[in-house]
């Protein structure tokens, strides 16, 4: 992947003004990410490419995943992530190096490395879950990975408890799910109390606070006065990409692609069915399959370009929803669909660069 400073970008050509003019600007931009775990290794590549048309962004629980790096595959998707290091089963040595060598082999891919998933919930001491962020810092920073964050995903009550593991991290991951609460705000009004409680959260801590998951089940019975249903979760998951749009949270990501059934029997069945897609990876409600208006860029190599953690790289097509842009004739900017940036470019001495804002 080349990262756009290249004197044989058409650049000039592709991007006319009488060109630009013809093309309507469309709705907003996406900035949406969503959560995957890995459950099945037959889903992977597929997974990340059908997700990938949608959601500009996806957040894993794992680096590498029947023997595969999250972060290559996200790449070849034409996707950024989250990566997840899984700490709780003692593999964080595998996760680490892995996260590592995924982050270096694709420029602009990883935004930031989180290190665990709800361990003070279950239990763990602060000591214990400080000793693996610092550590990971420690490498990340070693490896000459400057622009890779690292953090740790937990409740917002566990932050609110521990600032001093908001302040080991560059970013904190926030776990927001009222369907967990019985509290009488979360059950007459769930989203509402989720879009309450990260704001919280982010008043405490500010730019820190990244949202990355919450959800709503489609089917599974009743929890703390809460009822499982489609209806339910669609109007949530409406509300999430309307919360979006306003919230200025930088990739929230939602809880999350797939059904997984392996999760059934356990007495919570409602666990099995958070999932966008259904367990034959079918689309539980209506997902655009084209976004009229959009265009993609290709310089002189026949490379997309592809923007990715606000850097704009030129790279073999893969289709994303970054790779798709738009064109405002009122303000003249070029939009990339999957954050919102707007590209912008300029000669040097070198050629033109491009860059986005």
């Amino acid at each position: 992947m080349m990262h756009l400073h290249i004197c044989r970008l058409c650049i000039y050509t592709m991007l006319r003004p009488a060109i630009l003019a013809s093309l309507a600007a469309v709705g907003t931009a996406q900035n949406l990410g969503v959560c995957w775990d890995a459950f099945n290794n037959d889903y992977m590549e597929g997974q990340f490419r059908q997700l990938a048309t949608h959601f500009s962004s996806i957040r894993t629980f794992v680096a590498q995943a029947w023997y595969q790096n999250a972060a290559d595959v996200a790449a070849r998707a034409g996707v950024t992530v989250a990566l997840g290091l899984w700490i709780q089963h003692g593999n964080y040595e595998n996760e680490i190096t892995n996260a590592i060598a995924g982050a270096k082999a694709n420029p602009g891919t990883v935004e930031v490395i989180y290190v665990g998933n709800e361990e003070l919930l279950v239990g763990w001491d602060v000591p214990k879950l400080l000793g693996y962020i610092n550590d990971a810092k420690r490498r990340v920073e070693e490896a000459g990975l400057t622009n890779v964050k690292v953090g740790t995903v937990q409740i917002d009550r566990d932050f609110y408890a521990h600032p001093e593991v908001v302040d080991a991290c560059d970013l904190i991951g926030v776990n927001i799910h009222p369907f967990f609460s019985g509290e009488p705000d979360a059950v007459q009004n769930p989203f509402e109390s989720f879009a309450n409680h990260f704001q919280w959260l982010r008043g405490q801590y500010g730019d820190k606070v990244r949202m990355t998951e919450t959800g709503f089940p489609t089917a599974g019975g009743s929890n703390l006065g809460h009822v499982a249903s489609f209806d339910m979760a669609k109007t949530y998951f409406d509300q999430y990409k309307a919360w979006v749009q306003s919230a200025n949270s930088p990739t929230p990501y939602y809880f999350m692609l797939q059904d997984n059934l392996g999760k059934l029997g356990s007495g919570t069945d409602f666990e099995a069915y958070f999932g966008l897609l259904d367990s034959q990876s079918q689309w539980k409600f209506a997902m655009p399959t084209t976004y009229p208006g959009t265009f993609s860029i290709y310089n002189a190599l026949g490379q997309a370009l592809i923007v990715l953690n606000n850097n704009v790289y030129a790279r073999r097509p893969t289709h994303s929803i970054n790779e798709k842009f738009t064109y405002d004739s009122t303000t003249r900017q070029i939009k990339s669909l999957g954050n919102n940036q707007c590209l912008d470019a300029y000669k040097t001495a070198t050629g033109i660069t491009v860059h986005t804002f």
